[in-house]
């Protein structure tokens, strides 16, 4: 047994060693084992939530029997407290809830050998982050449109099963765990954000102790994301105070209005106790962008009416929410719900009959087992009218069924849900099939074929797959079978990228198993169902760096073409990766579309090409990276290189819409018959209107009309706003009743969609094209009523089925061709004169599984009898393994009297005429799908039935030879049966693929349209700067051996000693502390005396200042166009060691919008040498040195070669001014980190500052110059030094990142450059030990004051604070 389980583990490298500690054998013949395989040999757990004193396990464990036995024995517990499901005889599912600590129990094994006993050793564990360690990742929460405001919580060392959540104050925030991840995710509760829009988030998070605080900054903590007034409000409908009525079922009130931001996200959302809803970014651009946002009610009275109240936050100034509570009461525009419901069954037709009262126009659910159908009039309807009538719906259900078989039935609300139930019988074998060999096959990123072999002894009917819980997916067997029968054969599933949650086979005596993952499927050799990539833990640290080919966008009627590239050094080059972007616009056309990420060898990077819909949001895009099949990174865990940033758009995020409704024309029965509709004007302002579909129905007779359009249909106009006239031929015998707009879907060129449904599951309120319409009228706009005088008689009984012939009984859906079918079936209509002949009934074939296809019927008059006829092929595949099941539904009278005839009906005709037999060839080949293809070419898949190793792939480029299309190349390809792979080249046109067989059989010729992609630009990044070699200088050189040594770049200094030639030392001081009467703070060195202590008397100080003083813009030949102050800073600490400075400036464009450039300065002191990295460079921070992290936001430049340049003043400043006192100032380059450095020394020390000569520009590194300036005021003097340098700033976008520092020295060489040689003006030796940071004088200030205590000359006698003046700007 242990053998195979090592096997097991070899041929599964990613799961753990196996050490079966935890059961543990105890008496009786060792003939069986047991094994932990889900999880795998794991007997740990922690709670589900740190609010639970117990957890819950839930043990997988398999049996063997080395005498071969199968079941290997009988298992029985020694407590009730734990319960056990058998899964298949071998397998079990130990379920149990335990306290805290180890929990122990008996497991017996009764097998033909005897009593076999173990001990089963539970661990429940207390959560205690003390030793987890948990942390927020990130300086500031985020925000996308699925996880909305959140921030990711890692905590590292669990050792079991980890908790899924914690308990918190879930009015700050909920936590939910990330599956297969050391991550949590953190989502922020909207009420508790309108309270604390700036600043600081601080969630409690409790582990099984204690409460634990964890903090971080508000995802509006930098000035320039807050937003201003919300404008311009809107009430869809205005009049909130009385009953609104819904437009349709589910379109629920509105709220419009704009936000000036130069957040993308500005703090607008609705909620209610439940549910909030958070606004939509529809239109505009920065600073005038129009937000959209739905209510949702917390259900409904019996009448469809709920009073609920909201709570609306909206900006209301850069600091501030307005809250409004409000409350509205809807009305549901509900519809028909059902009366009662019966079934029936005759051999293998099941029917629902469902009796229902005046009728909607809405659809209804069916559901039997486990497949459903959502249809409309007239499927189902077998008599009556509108306002009485009956439903009959057929169903396959095999005549013997070893397990109970539902069928339901309601409304598309869903709340009158009903159902009934046939008992089961267990007269067919009871054995279920089986799963005997399985492997999966990584296609592509997206895409695993899955391969499995099955025996069944009652025939296969029906595969499940269930990629989520509560999700079922359907695997139809004739999309799976490649080899073999329904009782034994080889089956491959395509499958997208998602992890095998669990797979379900039935037969069709409905005999099921389920396979879970880690499931043993074979013992010899041992094999587990599981994906190869479910247990794959992927970290951040996976990623070494994530870039773009471009970061910073033109989105402005530009469609973004770019590439993600990703760096590792860990990442299996097969691990599944996909990029899916959550822009708001790319989440309206398609919220599900994965981009593939591969590895390219040839640059050795992960690549995948992507493309970003146009006019879309601006500032930065969110995306998310699927890693494995289990693993989401978000795009706000990554570092601003990985951002991707819009800068020139206008957000057209709405579809068409209607601005002009009119009716026209109205019926005459006198003159005959007329033209009625609707002229409707659609606009839509940035993309512009592409094509358009409406529907009508008659309220009475259930006639329907199709209305398709494109922008050259339009009347008038442009495909911004134009004029699209649809019209309904009404005739004089016509029947009062309204005509009534069910359905409407416009789409804009960028394929965003207005979608209305007048009855539908899932309504998307904020999309409907009706919006400007919610006032007034409302609804009523949507129908038209028209009066006729026509009175017809009513029908007594439905037309009479004589009978009904099928051209075959049976269809080869495998076939390419040949499987057209001819169903006819003759009626005596009752009352002929007074049939709608207009509108002949449709023919339904429905598969086992509840699948349907349509086909349109013709009339013929055959004397008194009425023939309905329907051609139609049958679709690939279509029903296998059948039956397929006939039904004719849609014979309408004049008078709104309706008829059809379901399965059962035609059954009761006899000699097998309601259904189709279907056989399945699996040796023609049928290419049926692919997935998208791209203009870049390369390898590409193909999906159908048929496919083979041995055949030829050929295919037509038509640019290669217009004139002649059937020139086919063939071409290498990789197939599997269901699955073959192509190399194409770059290819914009169509191009055609075909395959002939080893059997020489040919497949169809499968077109293929290929997605446009412009590869981006490739951007040359500016080199970054090297300082030149420079000459070795001391006495002695470099300072001396045990100061540094000399390179060919020059001295190389071992810390403490810095400088050019080594002599200059670094000072350690203590950190700041904060002052809280000012943003001052001192920092005090106590120096010990002779004896040990501290000494307080007086020495000489030493003053170092360093101020943000203004920023000022430049032309091309240096000039100064404008200059800016700082005069005015917000400071928030951030801890102990960080202050945060932010200052706006009010600037404006050309044109005269006004812009806030926002400066932020995050000053970090550093107490241990430290290496940091800023613009891909590693950088040594010396101990008692201060970094300044510098943003700037976008700033208007008014023309694009200009350039910023910010000015830093730096001075130095002593207090010993005897004879000897002198000053110097130096600046260069520095040795190792090719950087600048200015050095203001005054005697024997200096402040140092390092400017390094790279900025991160929009995302991207970029060389910068740093120069001293002589246009400014320069106080140097004999006892202090000053200096100003500039930074300059290229032309940019959206942000600028500066990151100089500076620290304190010691020199071994004094200043010697301006002296006093007489120490008349010596200044008092009062001692100073400080270092200011704050807002003095309207700059940012930063005093480091150092007290040296001279050793042989001075004692500290006292340390009083040094007053700073105001300094010249």
């Amino acid at each position: 047994m242990l053998s195979k389980i090592f096997l097991f583990l070899l041929l599964f490298s990613n799961v753990q060693h196996f050490v079966n500690c935890q059961i543990k054998y105890a008496s009786g013949p060792q003939v069986i084992s047991i094994t932990a395989i889900e999880p795998f040999n794991q007997f740990s757990w922690y709670p589900t939530s740190s609010i639970n004193e117990n957890c819950d396990v839930k043990l997988k464990i398999l049996l063997e029997n080395s005498n071969g036995e199968n079941p290997p024995g009988y298992l029985q517990l020694d407590t009730s407290l734990i319960k056990v499901t058998n899964i298949s005889g071998d397998q079990f599912i130990l379920s149990t809830s335990i306290p805290f600590n180890e929990f122990q129990s008996s497991i017996d094994i009764i097998s033909s050998v005897g009593l076999s006993s173990f001990n089963l050793f539970l661990l429940c564990n207390k959560i205690d982050f003390n030793k987890t360690e948990p942390q927020i990742l990130g300086n500031k929460a985020g925000y996308n449109d699925i996880e909305y405001y959140h921030s990711y919580l890692k905590i590292d060392g669990f050792n079991g099963v980890k908790p899924q959540t914690f308990k918190t104050d879930e009015t700050v925030g909920k936590i939910e765990s990330i599956e297969n991840s050391e991550l949590y995710i953190i989502k922020w509760n909207p009420n508790y954000i309108s309270d604390h829009i700036q600043g600081e988030w601080s969630i409690e998070i409790f582990d099984s102790f204690i409460g634990n605080f964890f903090k971080t900054n508000s995802f509006y903590y930098d000035v320039q994301l807050l937003p201003n007034n919300f404008l311009n409000g809107t009430y869809l409908p205005s009049n909130t105070t009385s009953v609104i009525n819904e437009f349709g079922f589910g379109f629920r009130p509105l709220l419009i209005g704009k936000v000036a931001s130069n957040s993308n996200r500005p703090f607008l959302v609705i909620s209610n106790k439940d549910v909030s809803y958070y606004g939509t970014p529809i239109s505009g651009t920065k600073n005038d962008m129009q937000f959209i946002s739905s209510f949702i009610e917390n259900g409904q009275l019996d009448d469809g009416t709920n009073s609920t109240e909201y709570t609306i936050y909206t900006p209301a100034g850069q600091f501030s929410i307005q809250i409004i509570t409000k409350s509205l009461t809807i009305k549901k525009y509900l519809p028909t719900p059902i009366k009662g419901l019966g079934t029936g069954r005759i051999t293998n037709v099941a029917t629902l009959n469902i009796f229902a009262e005046n009728y909607k126009l809405n659809e209804y659910i069916y559901i039997i087992n486990e497949n459903k159908l959502v249809k409309g009039f007239p499927f189902g309807f077998v008599s009556g009218n509108n306002t009485d009538y009956l439903i009959d719906v057929s169903g396959f259900l095999n005549q013997v069924q070893n397990d109970k078989t539902s069928l339901e039935s309601c409304s598309i609300t869903l709340s009158d849900r009903v159902n009934q139930s046939f008992p089961w019988s267990t007269i067919g074998n009871t054995n279920s099939p089986k799963l005997t060999n399985f492997s999966i096959i990584q296609l592509s990123p997206l895409k695993y074929l899955l391969k499995i072999h099955i025996v069944s002894i009652n025939e296969l009917f029906q595969i499940n797959s269930f990629p989520n819980p509560g999700l079922i997916e359907k695997i139809g067997l004739e999309s799976s079978l490649v080899n073999g029968d329904l009782y034994e054969g080889d089956h491959e599933i395509i499958l997208s990228t998602r992890s095998i949650n669990k797979i379900q086979l039935l037969d069709k005596f409905r005999n099921k198993i389920e396979y879970d993952n880690f499931d043993i499927i074979s013992l010899n050799p041992i094999l587990q169902f599981t994906s190869p990539f479910i247990s794959y833990k992927f970290t951040l640290n996976d990623f070494n760096s994530v870039s773009f080919a471009t970061n910073d966008l033109n989105l402005l009627n530009n469609t973004g073409y770019n590439i993600i590239y990703i760096k590792s050094n860990t990442l299996n080059k097969n691990v599944p990766m996909s990029l899916m972007l959550l822009d708001p616009v790319s989440i309206s056309i398609n919220e599900n579309i994965r981009y593939p990420i591969e590895y390219n060898d040839e640059i050795e990077l992960f690549e995948g090409k992507f493309i970003i819909p146009s006019n879309n949001i601006f500032g930065e895009i969110s995306y998310v990276i699927f890693v494995s099949l289990t693993e989401r990174i978000y795009n706000s865990l990554l570092p601003s290189s990985a951002q991707l940033r819009v800068n020139q758009t206008y957000l057209d995020n709405q579809g068409p819409i209607f601005t002009s409704i009119s009716k026209h024309g109205s019926p005459d029965p006198i003159t005959g018959s007329t033209l009625i509709g609707w002229i409707f004007e659609i606009s839509d302002d940035y993309n512009g209107f592409d094509n358009g579909y409406i529907k009508v129905m008659g309220s009475f007779d259930n006639s329907i009309r199709h209305f398709n359009f494109t922008v050259n249909d339009f009347e008038s106009g442009d495909k911004w706003r134009g004029i699209v006239n649809i019209s309904i031929l009404v005739h004089n015998d016509c029947i009062s009743q309204e005509f009534v707009i069910t359905h409407v879907t416009l789409l804009d060129t960028n394929r965003i969609p207005s979608i209305y449904n007048i009855f539908s599951e899932n309504q998307t309120s904020i999309s409907s094209p009706f919006i400007n319409y919610y006032n007034g009228d409302g609804i009523l706009i949507t129908r038209f009523p028209i009066t006729c005088p026509s009175i017809y008689p009513q029908v007594i009984s439905k037309p009479v089925l004589k009978d009904i012939k099928l051209s075959t009984q049976t269809i080869d859906v495998g076939k390419l061709t040949d499987r057209a079918i001819t169903i006819t079936t003759l009626f005596n209509l009752t009352d002929e004169n007074n049939f709608n002949y207009n509108e002949p009934p449709i023919f339904y074939l429905t598969s086992p599984t509840l699948d349907i296809v349509e086909c349109q019927s013709t009339i013929e008059i055959i004397g008194d009898d009425t023939r309905f006829v329907c051609d139609i092929e049958i679709p690939i595949g279509f029903g296998y393994p059948g039956p397929i099941f006939i039904s004719i539904y849609g014979l309408k009278y004049k008078n709104g009297y309706f008829a059809g005839y379901s399965t059962s009906d035609f059954l009761l005709l006899g000699s097998n005429k309601h259904y189709l037999n279907t056989t399945l060839s699996l040796n023609n080949p049928i290419i049926i799908s692919h997935d998208n293809v791209y203009s870049y070419g390369g390898k590409i898949w193909l999906y159908g039935i048929g496919f083979n190793q041995n055949q030829t792939v050929s295919i037509n480029y038509f640019q290669n030879n217009p004139t002649n299309n059937q020139t086919f190349e063939p071409i290498d390809s990789i197939s599997y049966s269901r699955a073959f792979t192509i190399t194409i080249k770059e290819v914009e046109k169509p191009f055609i693929i075909r395959i002939i067989s080893f059997e020489g059989i040919m497949s169809n010729e499968y077109l293929i349209t290929p997605i446009l992609f412009i590869s981006p630009p490739i951007i040359t990044p500016t080199p970054l700067p090297t300082n030149s070699p420079q000459q070795c200088k001391g006495n002695p050189e470099c300072g001396g051996p045990k100061q540094g040594y000399c390179s060919s770049n020059g001295c190389i200094c071992y810390p403490p000693w810095i400088g050019l030639s080594c002599q200059s030392k670094v000072v350690i001081v203590p950190p700041p502390i904060l002052n809280e009467n000012n943003p001052s703070s001192n920092l005090t060195k106590p120096s010990n005396n002779s004896s040990g202590g501290v000494d307080n008397s007086e020495n000489s100080s030493f003053t170092a200042l360093v101020s943000i003083v203004s920023l000022r813009e430049l032309d091309f030949k240096n000039n100064i166009i404008k200059t800016y102050k700082f005069d005015k800073w917000i400071q928030t600490k951030l801890n102990d060691n960080q202050y945060k400075y932010t200052t706006n400036i009010e600037t404006s464009y050309n044109n005269g919008t006004k812009l806030n450039c926002t400066t932020t300065v995050i000053t970090e002191w550093f107490n241990s040498i430290t290496n940091i990295t800023f613009a891909n460079q590693i950088l040594i921070m010396n101990p008692s040195s201060l970094k300044y992290n510098i943003n700037i936001t976008t700033y208007p430049f008014e023309n694009q070669l200009n350039t910023l340049q910010l000015i830093i003043q730096a001075k130095a400043l002593s207090k010993e001014t005897d004879h000897n006192s002198c000053s110097s100032k130096d600046f260069g380059d520095t040795v190792i980190d090719n950087s600048n450095y200015v050095q203001l020394k005054v005697n024997d020390n200096s402040l140092y500052g390092r400017f390094i000569k790279r900025a991160i520009v929009d995302g991207n590194l970029n060389s910068i110059n740093n120069i001293i300036l002589n246009d400014q005021i320069d106080d140097t003097t004999y006892y202090s030094s000053e200096s100003h340098i500039a930074i300059s700033i290229p032309h940019y976008q959206n942000l600028i990142q500066l990151d100089p520092d500076f620290g304190i020295l010691l020199d071994s060489e004094p200043a010697n450059s301006i002296c006093e040689n007489n120490s008349k003006n010596k200044l008092s030796t009062g001692a100073i030990i400080g270092i200011v940071l704050g807002c003095v004088g309207g700059a940012i200030l930063v005093t480091i004051a150092i007290l040296l205590a001279k050793k042989y000359k001075y004692h500290i006698r006292n340390i009083k604070p040094l007053k700073l003046k105001k300094m010249n700007n």
